[in-house]
């Protein structure tokens, strides 16, 4: 995902990518976690609109998973829609800090 936030109109599918990455923050990403890569993705009143939804690998360390927004979300989920990340490697459980995932307008 991209430091800066998107505008997204409600209908529109948005599309989002999450990188796994050690502490030196080599680039590209140089591992793959283990096991899983889930997308917990919430709409701004903290609803879940995707709970533990798997991600594709793309590539080595590179994660996405589209979510198809739909007309009926506006008015009532415009605003800020955040995302958490959760990857298992070995047995270790990592879950990312909550993220700004795109601005859903309507």
């Amino acid at each position: 995902m991209a430091d800066d936030v998107k505008a997204i109109r409600a209908g529109n599918a948005v599309l989002l990518e999450w990188e796994a990455r050690d502490m030196t923050k080599d680039v590209p990403p140089l591992f793959d976690p283990g096991t899983y890569v889930k997308l917990t993705l919430y709409r701004p009143d903290r609803s879940k609109a995707v709970d533990a939804g798997s991600m594709s690998r793309v590539r080595t360390g590179v994660y996405r998973l589209v979510h198809q927004t739909v007309p009926d979300d506006a008015p009532d989920d415009v605003g800020l829609w955040t995302m958490e990340v959760e990857a298992n490697n070995g047995g270790v459980l990592s879950l990312s800090k909550e993220l700004p995932a795109f601005t859903l307008e309507a």
